[in-house]
């Protein structure tokens, strides 16, 4: 297979943790690594917590390993420990020299290499690249929607909550900004503001993000529900003949990057709809899965 050409923006992908997710971040890294090595991209990594020991082993991967800043314009006693993992607002000036910051959460790994590539090049052509959390398959899950409709009226009004609460709703889990873009200024300005409205930084982290899409008009790229998959929303398909993990309606289409967001979906076993029959009951981990692919998914 050909290999794929470095990419004309400067990338680094970054992500960070505390020792409770050091282990889906090493799975993370494993899935992402031989792919984003050919495309030269760099990997940086946030320690909210590590071990020693654990920031010896992400040396295999990068050198670039940063305690994370307190940068918000909040006094920390309103939010004394969420104000730290926000640190992603501030991507470009804790790592700088870079055009595009690609974020994935720990949580998350890559099956389909390309995907890389529709974030960086979405994030490069249009100033930011995500993916919505809409997909006719996704469940309707009454607990998360009763608490974002709570958690958008308490942080941006009734008016605005309301109607920020009907649009896609944007997943920050996994997300490319341009390192010039204005989202960075704009989102902190959005997120500061709902904090002091609420005392709270999360959820707003990712709500304030879909207020500056939504409400302001700041350019971005909402790449297909695939390319940020979520199980515990609905859980794919598999395709033997691709052996590929794909979206359970009928376009089958392969999935991107799996994000296991949502309480439990971590360690959950799923009914795995198998296209020509069957079912299989499994993990969605990556560690998990990795043995059910011919080989290391080839570079493209």
């Amino acid at each position: 297979m050909d290999r794929p050409e470095s990419s004309k923006y400067r990338t680094i992908i970054l992500a960070g943790c505390d020792r409770n997710y050091f282990d889906l971040l090493s799975e993370m890294l494993v899935s992402v690594d031989p792919h984003r090595r050919m495309r030269g991209i760099d990997i940086g990594i946030i320690d909210y917590g590590l071990t020693a020991d654990q920031v010896r082993s992400l040396h295999a991967y990068t050198s670039r390993i940063i305690k994370p800043t307190w940068r918000l314009e909040i006094a920390r006693d309103q939010d004394p420990t969420s104000g730290i993992w926000a640190s992603h607002l501030f991507l470009p000036i804790e790592f700088p020299g870079y055009d595009v910051y690609f974020w994935i959460d720990p949580d998350a790994w890559l099956q389909v290499p390309g995907t890389l590539d529709a974030f960086i090049e979405g994030a490069g052509a249009h100033g930011a690249a995500v993916v919505a959390e809409h997909h006719l398959s996704y469940r309707f899950q009454p607990r998360l929607q009763f608490r974002n409709i709570k958690s958008f009226i308490r942080g941006y009004g009734l008016t605005d909550g309301l109607w920020l609460q009907m649009q896609p709703h944007i997943n920050m889990g996994v997300f490319a900004i341009r390192g010039d873009a204005p989202h960075w200024e704009r989102w902190r300005e959005r997120l500061v503001a709902a904090a002091r409205r609420t005392g709270r930084i999360y959820p707003n982290d990712q709500f304030a993000f879909n207020q500056i899409v939504h409400q302001d008009k700041t350019p971005t790229l909402i790449l297909p529900p695939e390319l940020n998959w979520i199980p515990d929303r609905a859980p794919p398909a598999w395709d033997p003949a691709v052996r590929l993990f794909v979206t359970p309606d009928e376009n089958r289409r392969p999935l991107g990057i799996i994000h296991l967001a949502g309480q439990g979906a971590k360690r959950r076993r799923y009914e795995i709809p198998v296209l020509g029959g069957g079912t299989m009951n499994t993990e969605l981990r990556y560690s998990t899965v990795r043995s059910f692919y011919d080989h290391v998914l080839e570079p493209t």
